[in-house]
């Protein structure tokens, strides 16, 4: 993995990047094909190269395996540095965050699934 230079990576920088947040359990990432598809998708969009599912999914399954995780949450951030597309995988430990007692609301605005930019 490269190394990130905040003086020269665009989502630091200038907080313009990508990102995909998915959960994995043992091994098995749930909706990994359609995060990687949304994720390609808002790439075309700005006219940047697509990931490689493959390289990703192996990626982070080796960091999930090295780790031992049976639940693990996952990151994959898409930036540029220097010109060139950079990938980071962060992979941790799932852990419940929800409150016991949350208030649930609904938004009058509706949000359309699949809309990759919204």
């Amino acid at each position: 993995m490269k190394q990130i230079d905040p003086f020269s990576n665009t989502s630091y920088k200038f907080g313009f990047g990508f990102f995909e947040t998915m959960r994995a359990i043992y091994e098995k990432i749930i909706f990994f094909d359609e995060h990687i598809a949304r994720l390609n998708t808002s790439l075309k969009k700005f006219n940047l190269n697509k990931v490689d599912k493959e390289i990703i999914y192996q990626n982070i399954l080796k960091e999930i395996k090295k780790k031992k995780f049976k639940d693990a949450r996952i990151r994959i951030t898409y930036s540029l540095q220097n010109d060139n597309s950079i990938i980071t995988y962060e992979v941790q430990k799932f852990e419940h965050t929800f409150p016991d007692r949350a208030k649930i609301s609904f938004s009058k605005i509706k949000l359309i699934h699949g809309d990759e930019l919204r």
